[in-house]
């Protein structure tokens, strides 16, 4: 069996992981800036072929709903170094 030093030792260090992660994930503060998407019953437009482009006809820019979405792109390698994880460059 563990000796009560290796036990109090192991409880010592979950505590300490523990307490850091929940720092790390709560230290990092972002703000994401949305803009809301509306006009419910929007109808679209004719876009392809038929309305002098190219492609499949179809219709686009219908809404049905209100919705934000973010106003900026975000890209994974920015979550991943916000996050503190190190992401491959595609450079």
């Amino acid at each position: 069996m563990f000796g009560k030093a290796i036990v109090r030792g192991l409880l010592r260090n979950i505590v300490l992981f523990v307490a850091l992660t929940a720092y790390t994930f709560t230290a990092q503060a972002v703000d994401i800036e949305f803009v809301t998407v509306g006009d419910p019953g929007n109808v679209g437009e004719l876009s392809g072929g038929g309305a002098g482009g190219s492609g499949v006809d179809r219709i686009c820019g219908a809404v049905d709903h209100v919705y934000q979405i973010g106003k900026y792109e975000i890209k994974t390698e920015t979550v991943a170094r916000i996050w503190g994880f190190s992401y491959p460059s595609r450079a």
